[in-house]
C-alpha cells in the first residue's frame, strides 16, 4: 500500500507564509529521543502541505482553529537555525461567522441591532472611524424608523 505524503512546508527566515489551517490543534508524538514533536496541516499556495513546529510557534498556533488563514513569520536573522522569533497573525477565515465565534469561545455579547448596524455600515466604510460613525447613522436611522407613527398601524394589522 502506497502512502501519499504531503509536501512539507519549510520556513525562511523573513519570509511571511500565508496558510490555511486544516486542523483544529497538531497532530502530536514522541520521536525516538523522547522529544515531543507537532505535526500541523495546512493550505499553502492551494496545496495541502504540513510542517514541524517547534514550542514558541505551537504557542502561537493554539490561538487558532482548523479553517482561519494566518501569516507566519520567522523574524529572527540570526544565522542559528534553531533560534526563531515567530509572528503569527489572523488575517480571516473560510468558516461562517457564528462557528468562528463558538470556536473562539467568544464570551462578548452583541445586541442584534447592533450587528445588523455594522453589517449595513460595513459597506460603505472606508476604515475603523468611519465604520463606528456610519454604524451610529445606521442605529439612529433605524431608530427614526421605528418610531414614525406610519410604522404602527403596520405592526397592529400583524398582530
Amino acid at each position: 500500500m502506497e502512502v501519499n505524503q504531503k509536501p512539507k512546508l519549510e520556513f525562511q527566515k523573513g519570509t511571511t507564509y500565508k496558510v490555511e489551517l486544516s486542523f483544529d490543534a497538531p497532530k502530536t508524538g514522541k520521536n525516538a529521543k523522547g522529544n515531543d514533536w507537532y505535526l500541523y496541516g495546512v493550505k499553502h499556495d492551494g496545496i495541502d502541505k504540513n510542517f514541524f513546529a517547534d514550542y514558541g510557534l505551537v504557542a502561537e498556533l493554539k490561538k487558532f482553529t482548523r479553517g482561519d488563514v494566518i501569516e507566519i513569520t520567522d523574524d529572527n536573522q540570526e544565522d542559528n537555525p534553531y533560534k526563531h522569533e515567530w509572528k503569527v497573525v489572523s488575517v480571516g477565515s473560510n468558516k461562517p461567522l457564528d462557528q468562528d465565534m463558538r470556536d473562539r469561545q467568544n464570551t462578548t455579547e452583541v445586541k442584534i441591532t447592533t450587528w445588523a448596524a455594522m453589517k449595513v455600515a460595513t459597506h460603505f466604510s472606508k476604515d475603523i472611524d468611519a465604520l463606528k460613525t456610519n454604524t451610529y447613522s445606521v442605529l439612529e436611522l433605524h431608530k427614526q424608523i421605528c418610531n414614525e407613527e406610519l410604522m404602527q398601524p403596520a405592526v397592529d394589522e400583524l398582530f
